[in-house]
């Protein structure tokens, strides 16, 4: 498997997780694992992808989550 493919994948499960539980915590995880998905095709460093994810992550939180529960 691709490590775009899991990240990805890990994008989708938290959209799916996201739909199941009516909070926007999940959609912050789903957007980071889209973005590392992309980064992916670029670096293939499973280290740097995986701190990418967790900085995607962060961001997402302290970004969107703000504008979404408004």
């Amino acid at each position: 498997m691709l490590l775009w493919e899991l990240f990805a994948i890990t994008g989708v499960v938290f959209l799916i997780l996201e739909i199941l539980v009516p909070t926007v915590f999940f959609l912050n995880f789903a957007v980071a694992g889209f973005l590392t998905a992309l980064l992916s095709l670029a670096i293939t460093d499973i280290v740097t992808l995986i701190f990418a994810f967790v900085v995607f992550s962060l961001l997402s939180i302290l970004l969107i989550r703000p504008l979404v529960l408004k």
